[in-house]
């Protein structure tokens, strides 16, 4: 190789300086693994299964690492580099990535999730809508990398806050108490995997604990067009409306040697960026992981309905407006529109990135030193993968769920061979100064056998190889209980109201009718209120318990109440029925509920 190949390892700046590329490859995961399928899961099994989401987020982290390093010190993107020691990873990689990201499922879930907050349906009208915004979105920027760094910076410096803030709101102690026994795979009733869970459903949400699929290798292409280390040597795609897209781009990076001052620079660079990624990818993204998946505990699960499609979504949405307000929760719901689109854009990015260059080098072929306009290719592929995603969901194909779940599985297919692909470029074409230490090649080479045996499995699992485990995900409170059985409410202030054959999320007819016990300190009179109010909060009719029997005691004490009320015209059919200590006195210290949500049917 020429000398003119070789340039001096720049030196690294601050670390204030080097946030950004993080921002982008975990908002790349946000709106699969972190707002639908971890959740999804949760609301049907509980938070037994999170410690999934703790060790997928970690293997992604030295993944992406190792990813990294080639970047920084080649100042090339991987994909460049892998050609060198596979000549048809290029046709591997646009197959892999137009396939596995190519369903629309996340624009289709921002898309039903609005449609929710509107009131209106033809949710698939308005992901087509999304869908040509993002293109255009796509296309306004000055450069494609700089404009997509300040999109998820905001999205995320806002909307993580906002979670936050509301599940401390929402969770009590035993919620938090439940997430941290999932952690460690304590779930009700189980350990790690609840009987009856999909396991292709499972390995979905671990393979986008993050971004996922071939998303992580452009992690490779954005350090390079933030300048780390060697890529302060490279070139950027400019937006397509802009001078800057008829400008041909070299795709093969400047390299440097392995002196003593260059690797001491590379360690400094090294300390730095694990820094970097540990603090915005990994920490925040668990962060937000186990935010979503308190969330949807605290407020879906065990509610029917939530197997179908991302129903658990909106009934989330519901229950928190039901809490805390209809505002509150309609700002929820907006939220989760907003960051699976942003999502959906960076995927977009993304991907059309990862066709474009691998198109690239085969179009290059031999001519290593040979430049391309690779904007132009970029915006290719960009329409590309609109069009096709606009035919399937005008077509028919716009379940959300399903095909977020069917595109996970086939990334997680593609991570097992970029893994084992990222682990033999860095082994065979940096110098030996500049390799990982043992134990990271350790980890790695767990990692791809951890996805190669899983890929197998599903792969099984999905052929009907392996044997079922039949069990129900939570039982549906529609579904006629055991008679007289008893279930327990519990108050803000910590006391307890038996109900027959009554559960959370139970779908209800007028008239109503309910028996059970209360303590006799929650009558007066032998009476105390039973209201009935809205997804917002609105009351729709009330009435009032009766006590069977003497009231005037501490002990247990039955009761019945029915109470009648016309369905509310509203885009949920959610709504609470609160049981309302009588209060006699007026002072507010001795007011106490039970809020029970339910169903209008």
């Amino acid at each position: 190789m020429s000398s003119s190949l070789y340039q001096p390892l720049p030196p690294p700046p601050k670390l204030s300086k080097l946030i950004g590329p993080s921002f982008i490859i975990l908002a790349l995961g946000l709106g699969s693994g972190e707002v639908i399928l971890w959740p999804y899961l949760v609301s049907n099994y509980g938070l037994g299964i999170a410690w999934g989401a703790i060790i997928g987020i970690t293997f992604q982290f030295f993944i992406n690492m190792e990813i990294e390093r080639y970047a920084l010190l080649k100042g090339e993107s991987v994909f460049v580099g892998i050609n060198k020691i596979w000549r048809g990873a290029a046709y591997w990689f646009i197959f892999s990535t137009f396939i596995g990201f190519g369903l629309p499922g996340i624009i289709a879930a921002s898309a039903k999730v609005a449609a929710s907050v509107l009131g209106v349906g033809g949710f698939q009208y308005i992901a087509v809508g999304f869908l040509i915004l993002i293109g255009l979105i796509l296309s306004s920027g000055q450069t494609v990398y700089g404009m997509m760094e300040k999109i998820t910076k905001t999205i995320l410096l806002i909307g993580v806050p906002f979670i936050f803030i509301l599940t401390l709101f929402l969770s009590d102690g035993s919620d938090w108490l439940a997430l941290f026994n999932g952690l460690i795979g304590r779930g009700d009733g189980f350990s790690f995997l609840p009987a009856g869970i999909s396991l292709a459903a499972f390995f979905a949400a671990f393979a986008y604990s993050g971004a996922g699929g071939n998303l992580n290798l452009t992690q490779s292409i954005y350090v390079k067009e933030k300048g780390y280390g060697m890529g302060k040597y490279s070139e950027r795609i400019a937006g397509l409306f802009k001078s800057g897209a008829t400008q041909k781009i070299k795709l093969s990076g400047i390299s440097c040697e392995a002196t003593p001052e260059n690797v001491a620079t590379f360690k400094s660079w090294w300390r730095l960026i694990n820094r970097e990624h540990l603090l915005v990818f990994w920490f925040i993204g668990l962060l937000c992981m186990s935010l979503l998946m308190l969330l949807a505990y605290t407020t879906a699960y065990g509610l029917s309905g939530n197997a179908e499609g991302i129903n658990f979504v909106i009934s989330e949405g519901a229950m928190i407006g039901g809490r805390v307000g209809g505002a509150l929760g309609v700002a929820f719901l907006v939220a989760v529109v907003v960051m699976l689109f942003q999502t959906q854009l960076g995927v977009m990015d993304s991907t059309s990135r990862i066709m474009a260059e691998n198109a690239a080098i085969k179009k290059l072929g031999n001519d290593v030193e040979g430049q391309i306009n690779l904007s132009k290719i970029y915006y290719i592929f960009l329409w590309m993968q609109i069009v096709f995603g606009c035919v399937l969901l005008l077509g028919g194909l716009h379940e959300p769920k399903t095909l977020i779940v069917l595109g996970a599985v086939l990334n997680a297919v593609a991570m097992f061979v970029h893994t084992g692909l990222i682990f033999w470029l860095n082994q065979t074409q940096l110098a030996k100064s500049f390799r990982p230490a043992v134990w990271r090649q350790v980890i790695i080479i767990l990692i791809f056998v951890f996805f190669g045996f899983f890929s197998s499995l599903v792969l099984a699992d999905k052929m009907g190889w392996l044997k079922k485990i039949e069990a129900p995900v939570v039982a549906p409170v529609s579904v006629p209980v055991t008679a007289n059985a008893l279930h327990e409410f519990k108050s803000d202030k910590g006391e307890i109201i038996k109900l027959e054959n009554f559960q959370t999320g139970q779908n209800i007819t007028s008239p109503l009718t309910i028996s059970g016990s209360a303590r006799g300190t929650w009558f007066f009179e032998g009476s105390f209120p039973v209201i009935l109010v809205d997804w917002d909060g609105k009351i729709i009719a009330e009435s009032f318990a009766t006590a069977q029997g003497e009231w005037m005691t501490e002990d247990f004490v039955p009761f019945t109440a029915t109470i009648e009320f016309a369905i509310p015209n509203e885009p949920y059919n959610r709504g609470a029925l609160i049981l309302k200590k009588d209060n006699p006195s007026g002072l507010p210290e001795h007011d106490d509920a039970v809020e029970i949500w339910i169903n209008f049917n």
